[in-house]
This record gives structure tokens, C-alpha cells and sequence, in this order.
């Protein structure tokens, strides 16, 4: 068995990146705690809005190419003792907010024994796409 263990690795030029050929990596993450409003962590994300309960929008540092670019989504249970289904979605696929190559437009909502939008206070977005 080989072992390769590297702290950079570079183009065969000696200093450009490695180009991935074949292969897609989120342009950009958020998580964040909608409650504060504030993001936790976060990679191309520079702030969140806070429009209602449950609603807001994560405002990318990097504009993507356009938007159509899509997020996949996680959402903290609502509560340890009633089950509950929450979900954060894409706001700006169904056209309630406006979405566009530099802000994500999202709901966060709970279902169970009864439903609401929410501030959930652990949410999780990662965008799929090409920069601009």
C-alpha cells in the first residue's frame, strides 16, 4: 500500500490550482440561527435577512453564474417530545420571494400536530452551482 501525503498540490505548471475535471463541490454554505438572526458558519455566505418568522434570505459574498443554481436544506427538530417534520425550502423556486445570483430567498415550517413557519435555530443550506 502507497501512502501520498501532500500540503499543496498545484497544476503541472508548478503554481495554478488543480482544475477537477468531472466533479461539482458546493459553491457555498450556510448555517445559521435564524432566531439571532445570525449565521454560524458559512463559506461564500456574508449575511442572512430576516423578513418573518420562518423566512429570510442568505446573501452570497460571490454571485453565482444565475439563478438558477439550487440548495440542499436540513432543518433542526421543532421539539423531543411531539413528532414534528421541519423542513427549509427554496423560496425562490415557487416564486414567493425573489431569488437571484447573489441572495437565496428560504422558509423554514414546521408540520406535525399543528404547522407554522418558524426561526429554527440550526439550518443548513449548501448551494449548487457555478460562480459568476
Amino acid at each position: 500500500m502507497s501512502t501520498l501525503k501532500a500540503d499543496t498540490i498545484v497544476a503541472s505548471d508548478g503554481s495554478s490550482p488543480v482544475t477537477l475535471t468531472k466533479q461539482s463541490a458546493p459553491k457555498g454554505f450556510a448555517y445559521w440561527n435564524q432566531g439571532t438572526p445570525a449565521i454560524v458558519d458559512s463559506l461564500n455566505a456574508s449575511s442572512i435577512t430576516d423578513t418573518a418568522s420562518g423566512k429570510g434570505a442568505i446573501n452570497w459574498s460571490s454571485a453565482m453564474s444565475s439563478a438558477s443554481y439550487m440548495c440542499t436544506t436540513g432543518s433542526p427538530s421543532v421539539s423531543s417530545s411531539t413528532i414534528y417534520s421541519a423542513v427549509t425550502v427554496d423560496d425562490g423556486v415557487y416564486g414567493y420571494q425573489t431569488k437571484s445570483t447573489t441572495v437565496w430567498p428560504f422558509r423554514t415550517l414546521y408540520t406535525g400536530a399543528g404547522s407554522s413557519f418558524y426561526d429554527a435555530t440550526g439550518s443548513i443550506c449548501a448551494a449548487m452551482g457555478d460562480l459568476a
